[in-house]
C-alpha cells in the first residue's frame, strides 16, 4: 500500500511541478505553449492515477490468494474434513457419543464464523470476486447443501451467511432455496420418526436408545412415579436431541406429575413451534394455557398455527370438547361433537353432555 500512495504523490507533485513551470508561458499569449502547460502536467497525473489503481487491484489479488490459502484452503477444509469423518451415514454420525456430537457441533461453529469472515470481506470488496468464484465453483455446489446437514442434524439453526455466501457466488438461489426446504423437511421427518431409533443417550451410565428412554419414562409418567427421575431422563435426552416429542413430553411431565402449567406450556409451545404436526403439543398448550387463564377461547388460540386439517382431528376435538364443558358451554360442544368421526369417542362425550 505504502508503494500506491507513493505513485500518487509522485504524480501530484510532477504535475504541479510541470504546472509551474509553464504557468510564465501563458502572459506569452501562445496557444500551443497553453495547451501544453495544460496536457503534460494532466497526463502526468493520469499516469499515477493509473499505476495507484494498478497497484491496488494487484494487493487485492495477492490479499485474496493470502485469504484462500490461510482461511479457506487451510482451516475451512480442515474443519469440513473433521465434519465429514463424522459423518459416514446418518445413524452412524446419531450414534456417537455426546462429546463427540459436540466436538461435532463446535466445529460447525468454528465454520460459521470463518463463512461470516468471508461474507464480511465479501460485501467490504476486500477480495477479488473473480478468484472466490474461481474456489468455490460449480462443484461446490453441494457441499453447501451438504454443510446445512451436518447443522440440522446437530440440531444447531441454519447459518443465514449460507444463503448470503451462495447467492454471491451462483445465480441460482431461488432453486437453492428450494432443496434447503425440502431438505430441511426431510430431515426432521427423519429425526422425528427413525432418528430416535439410532441416537444413543447415556444417563446414570445407562445407555439406550432414545426410542427406548422413551418407552422407560412412559409408564413412570402416566403414574408420576419417580417424577424427578423421568424429568432428569428427558431433560438429559433434550441436551443431545431436543426434537419436538421431547419439548412436549417434558412438558407432559411438569404438567401431569408437577402441576406446573406455566412452564408446561412453554415447553408445549416449543414443540409445536418445531413441529407443527405435533397434535400432542398444540393440545397440551391448549390445556395449559387454559389451566392458567381460566379462558377457553384464549386456549384455542394455542391452535391457531395448526394445520386446518390437523384441526379436525378426534384427539383435538375431544380435548376441546372437554375444555368448553368444564367451562359450561355445551351447546359449542354438541357442535364440536358432530365433527367426531370415533363412534365409542361420541357415544362417551355424549354421555357427558347429558349430565
Amino acid at each position: 500500500m505504502k508503494q500506491s500512495y507513493e505513485y500518487l504523490f509522485a504524480g501530484v507533485i510532477l504535475g504541479f511541478s510541470i504546472s509551474l513551470l509553464f504557468i510564465s508561458f501563458f502572459t506569452l499569449n501562445l496557444d500551443v505553449l497553453k495547451v501544453l502547460a495544460f496536457i503534460i502536467p494532466f497526463g502526468a497525473f493520469l499516469f499515477a492515477i493509473a499505476k495507484y489503481v494498478e497497484e491496488l487491484h494487484y494487493k487485492k489479488q495477492k490479499d485474496t490468494y493470502e485469504f484462500y490459502e490461510k482461511v479457506i484452503y487451510e482451516k475451512f477444509t480442515d474443519l469440513t474434513n473433521k465434519i465429514g469423518d463424522r459423518f459416514k451415514y446418518r445413524e452412524y454420525f446419531l450414534s456417537l457419543s455426546t462429546e463427540e456430537r459436540l466436538l461435532h457441533k463446535q466445529d460447525l461453529k468454528k465454520i460459521e464464523l470463518l463463512l461470516h469472515l468471508l461474507s464480511s470481506k465479501i460485501k467490504n470488496d476486500v477480495l477479488d470476486g473473480n478468484i472466490i468464484k474461481s474456489v468455490f465453483n460449480e462443484t461446490s455446489k453441494q457441499m453447501f447443501l451438504s454443510l446445512l446437514v451436518h447443522y440440522q442434524l446437530s440440531f444447531l439453526s441454519r447459518p443465514a451467511v449460507v444463503f448470503e455466501i451462495y447467492e454471491y457466488l451462483y445465480d441460482d438461489i431461488d432453486e437453492f432455496n428450494k432443496k434447503a426446504d425440502i431438505q430441511l423437511r426431510e430431515i426432521n421427518d427423519y429425526l422425528n420418526t427413525i432418528g430416535k431409533n439410532s441416537m444413543k443417550v447415556s444417563v446414570d451410565n445407562s445407555v439406550k436408545s432414545v426410542e427406548e428412554w422413551l418407552a422407560f419414562v412412559t409408564d413412570k409418567t402416566n403414574s408420576c412415579i419417580d417424577r424427578e427421575e423421568v424429568l432428569d431422563i428427558l431433560q438429559t435426552i433434550k441436551f443431545v436431541y431436543p426434537t419436538s416429542e421431547i419439548y412436549s413430553n417434558i412438558g407432559l411431565v411438569y404438567a401431569k406429575c408437577f402441576d406446573d402449567h406455566t412452564i408446561a406450556l412453554k415447553y408445549f409451545q416449543k414443540s409445536y413451534l418445531l413441529n407443527k404436526k405435533n397434535i400432542y403439543a398444540y393440545s397440551g398448550a391448549m390445556v395449559s394455557n387454559f389451566r392458567i387463564n381460566k379462558k377457553v377461547d384464549l386456549a384455542f388460540m394455542e391452535l391457531k398455527s395448526m394445520n386446518p386439517d390437523l384441526l379436525e382431528d378426534d384427539f383435538i376435538l375431544r380435548n376441546k370438547i372437554g375444555l368448553l364443558l368444564e367451562f359450561g358451554d355445551k351447546n359449542r360442544a354438541a357442535i364440536l361433537l358432530e365433527k367426531v368421526k370415533d363412534h365409542n369417542l361420541k357415544e362417551a362425550i355424549v354421555k357427558k353432555l347429558n349430565e
